[in-house]
């Protein structure tokens, strides 16, 4: 009798388990397909809440988001009037829906993993561009072709605030003319392994490692 009511405890203790690991997957996979659609929406402040505080995201983009913002900054606080600030504000923003859409036009999950430190590893087919593709856009070309535009205005300005108008303008030609050049990047397939560990009651996203796979099928 004792046998077999330790043989019931044994299994009761693997059903728990794998009840807890079940869970475990499902919720870790929810945080996954939320993180990519949110990049399919161009959502990237949304998708930034997946992350845990000491994210390595070898995607790029947390520091592509702050590129933007240091732009959008660049003028400094108090030089641009309320108008200005929106202006150059909507411009970023809209570049950064478009690269954020771009990026993940189509994505699976593959592969999901427990490891032994109880982190969960999921592989994650996307297709969109290619982060090296877009480190290679030539800026200084596009800078070249909207700057010509603002150059005679600029010679013309009688106050600091009609300048500070004209280079806002500028900053808003310059978006568009960036999000002109990611949308005509390559489409590509490559795979990206997300590691989430458990905050709280919370799974989260801290490591994305980006691979190169040969296949460049839909996703």
């Amino acid at each position: 009798m004792k046998r077999i009511c330790s043989i019931f405890l044994v299994f009761s203790l693997i059903l728990g388990i794998s009840a807890c690991s079940s869970d475990s997957t499902k919720e870790a996979t929810q945080v996954v397909n939320q993180y990519y659609k949110d990049l399919q929406a161009g959502d990237f402040t949304k998708a930034q809440t997946l992350y845990t505080d000491d994210v390595e995201d070898g995607n790029g983009l947390s520091a592509i988001s702050a590129s933007i913002s240091g732009l959008e900054n660049s003028f400094g606080e108090d030089t641009l009037s309320d108008q200005q600030k929106t202006t150059i504000n909507d411009s970023a923003n809209a570049f950064m829906q478009t690269a954020m859409k771009t990026y993940v036009k189509k994505y699976s999950i593959v592969r999901t993993e427990i490891k032994k430190d109880k982190s969960i590893v999921l592989t994650v087919k996307v297709k969109g561009f290619d982060v090296n593709d877009f480190q290679n856009i030539d800026t200084n070309a596009i800078e070249n072709s909207v700057a010509p535009k603002y150059e005679e205005q600029l010679n013309q300005v009688t106050s600091q605030e009609q300048a500070y108008d004209i280079l806002s303008n500028m900053l808003v030609d310059l978006f568009s003319a960036y999000s002109q050049a990611v949308e005509n990047l390559d489409t590509k397939a490559h795979a990206e392994q997300c590691t989430l560990v458990q905050q709280g009651n919370q799974w989260k996203i801290k490591k994305i490692v980006v691979q190169q796979i040969k296949d460049t099928e839909s996703a």
